[in-house]
């Protein structure tokens, strides 16, 4: 559903379970939620992924969250505005 709010182009849904939490995220396909919730020891698909963090507390979880995906979309938008040299 929330992929579904204009503009929004990747959503990640953290919750408390026991011993930490989990992170489930979903994409519409440009963002790769996959490579990102590798970072954090988990995985799936390009569009639909997930992770459980042990021992972490929820902020710290948003925390590392925001800032793998803010470091993703930087490394993107630099990959577009500088594209690899043909020979």
């Amino acid at each position: 559903m929330l992929l579904n709010i204009e503009g929004v182009r990747v959503s990640f849904v953290l919750f408390p379970i026991e011993g930490g939490v989990a992170v489930s995220a979903r994409s519409q396909g440009d963002i790769n939620v996959q490579v990102i919730l590798e970072e954090l020891g988990g995985g799936g698909h390009q569009t639909v992924a997930g992770a459980q963090l042990k021992g972490a507390a929820i902020e710290d979880a948003k925390s590392r969250v925001t800032e793998l995906v803010a470091k993703y979309i930087k490394e993107s938008d630099s990959r577009e505005t500088n594209p690899p040299a043909r020979s």
